[in-house]
């Protein structure tokens, strides 16, 4: 009875809260305001599946928290049990307000104010992933906007902030394919102390979006510390974000 509730709140998240989403992502790009570069390539989801994406702060208002799982909501439909993402989202900011409560069914907890809030978010991942559960994930421990260190591409016109080594980390204890999402909206500025939310900005240009081929490490990748496979990983989205 307890995992048949459960089924029915994730059809109610996809069914409900993903059709709005998919739909201001579709009336994004009715209007040009949102450009996938190749939109056609979009690879098929696989159970198990590990979405790796930037967290730029699109639109001054977070966009890309609705636009990753909306580039995957016509796959999702079909099989939203195993399909629909699992998301990490912040604790404090999301998870604890009464009225996310329907997201919580799908997403993994981060308490970024405890020293090991990450390890256990992290944990938590590989439970859902050995599972063949979905997830997506940023490779930043934090909105780029608010910043101080940063790994740039070999270009120079893309950054990330510095990646925590959680994402290394799963994608050594478990296999799993990764799909990279970039996404872009202008040169954002760099803002310490920026609100979490905000009305869209859009004066900062359309929003771009582009997605990789799946990536498996190979044997010499699984060899590697989980901080050098964190690195191997944010080089691949530096150099999808890099593509013309």
């Amino acid at each position: 009875m307890k995992n048949f509730l459960k089924s029915i709140l994730v059809m109610t998240l996809v069914y409900g809260v993903g059709s709005l989403i998919y739909g201001v992502f579709r009336l994004g790009r009715k209007s040009g305001k949102v450009k996938v570069v190749n939109f056609q390539a979009i690879p098929k989801l696989k159970p198990g599946t590990l979405i790796i994406y930037n967290h730029p702060d699109l639109l001054d208002c977070m966009y890309e928290v609705i636009l990753v799982p909306a580039l995957f909501f016509p796959q999702a439909i079909w099989d939203p049990i195993k399909l629909t993402p699992w998301f990490t989202l912040d604790k404090r900011n999301f998870t604890d307000k009464w009225y996310f409560w329907l997201l919580k069914i799908r997403s993994i907890p981060v308490q970024r104010d405890r020293k090991n809030g990450g390890v256990k978010a992290a944990k938590e991942m590989l439970e859902v992933l050995e599972n063949n559960g979905t997830i997506a994930h940023p490779m930043e421990p934090g909105r780029t906007c608010t910043g101080t260190e940063f790994v740039y591409s070999k270009s120079g016109k893309h950054k990330i902030r510095k990646p925590a080594n959680s994402v290394g980390w799963l994608a050594l204890k478990k296999n799993a394919e990764i799909v990279l999402v970039w996404t872009e909206n202008g040169d954002p500025p760099i803002y310490i102390g920026k609100p979490l939310f905000q009305l869209p900005n859009f004066e900062r240009g359309d929003v771009v979006v582009k997605i990789s081929e799946p990536i498996k490490l190979n044997d010499e990748l699984i060899k590697k510390t989980p901080e050098e496979v964190t690195n191997f990983i944010a080089q691949k989205l530096l150099e999808l974000a890099d593509q013309e």
